[in-house]
């Protein structure tokens, strides 16, 4: 039996806010889960929805924008943060080539 399209659109927006809640703590597993469920119901929308739809649409489509900005800006960070691990482990290769090898043996 096929859900009504207001249930499929309620469903949406609670996955788009569970959503931005895992955006926060980068789950990218439960984030997996949330995405295969949303493409799953996506299918079952009919092309046209009733005019009663219009709220959950608008809902779900401004949850869905605030997540791909908070994304992007999650994304950003990340990608920040490895390139000063990378430049951190490139300045500390450069410093082991140039420096001289020390031993810590007691006769020399």
């Amino acid at each position: 039996m096929a859900l009504a399209p207001a249930t499929i659109l309620q469903r949406l927006v609670e996955l788009t806010e569970l959503e931005s809640e895992l955006i926060v703590v980068a789950d990218a597993v439960a984030m997996g889960l949330v995405v295969a469920e949303r493409a799953e119901l996506l299918e079952q929308l009919p092309a046209d929805l009733p005019a009663d739809c219009r709220p959950l649409i608008e809902r779900f489509l401004e949850l869905a924008a605030a997540n791909e900005q908070a994304a992007a800006s999650v994304a950003g960070v990340l990608r920040r943060e490895l390139a000063q691990i990378s430049n951190g482990r490139t300045a500390v290769t450069a410093y082991a080539q140039a420096a001289p090898l020390v031993s810590m043996d007691r006769r020399g």
